[in-house]
């Protein structure tokens, strides 16, 4: 059995005449077809098995996909530097602090800990050329929580509530199950 490559500019360019290894490395991108051809008619039916592995010169990690890698590294970063100078100037301050910001602190860490889990999937997908289902799902449902009770601040904020009000009353029940809703509605969609 041989086994050739089908470059784009149509030639054929043939690999290793070893029948049960083949390995080549390209110095071009492009689109390429791998071609098996059986040359003995006399054979009975052959069972081709085996993997196609792409290992680009930085991991396992698509190019599309790449970008994120650095994205989410440095994203982690700024998060934890943004989390530590909150938490000095909210125990600086602690005497001064309105309850909105204790819900400030709550999205600056589902936001920390989505951008951790994020890094740390594109990270094991790139060692591993493996994408961990387990991670993803993480970072989605931080993700999702996350932007869920940015809106009920949000909402918190347009109601007045630690600026103008101290409390909302009766709304603060209305507000958190609109927040249980998004949240539910997200993760459904998702």
């Amino acid at each position: 059995m041989r086994s050739f490559l089908i470059t784009k500019d149509t030639s054929l360019y043939p690999l290793n005449t070893d029948p049960l290894i083949s390995h080549t490395t390209f110095k071009e991108m492009g689109v390429y077809i791998y071609i098996f051809a059986v040359c003995n008619g006399n054979t009975s039916p052959v069972i081709i098995d085996g993997k196609l592995e792409s290992v680009d010169p930085y991991g396992y990690l698509p190019a599309d996909m790449y970008p994120y890698l650095p994205f989410y590294g440095a994203l982690s970063i700024m998060y934890a530097i943004i989390a530590v100078t909150w938490l000095i100037l909210c125990s600086w301050y602690f005497n001064q602090l309105i309850p909105l910001q204790l819900w400030i602190t709550l999205v600056l860490a589902l936001g920390m800990i989505e951008s951790f889990v994020l890094f740390a999937y594109y990270l094991s997908y790139n060692d591993t050329g493996i994408a961990p289902l387990s991670l993803s799902t993480i970072g989605t449902l931080f993700g999702i929580g996350k932007r869920s009770i940015s809106r009920v601040v949000i909402t918190f904020v347009a109601l007045g509530y630690g600026i103008v009000r101290v409390t909302i009353g009766d709304d603060m029940k209305k507000v958190l199950y609109l927040g249980l809703f998004i949240t539910l509605f997200a993760i459904f969609i998702h």
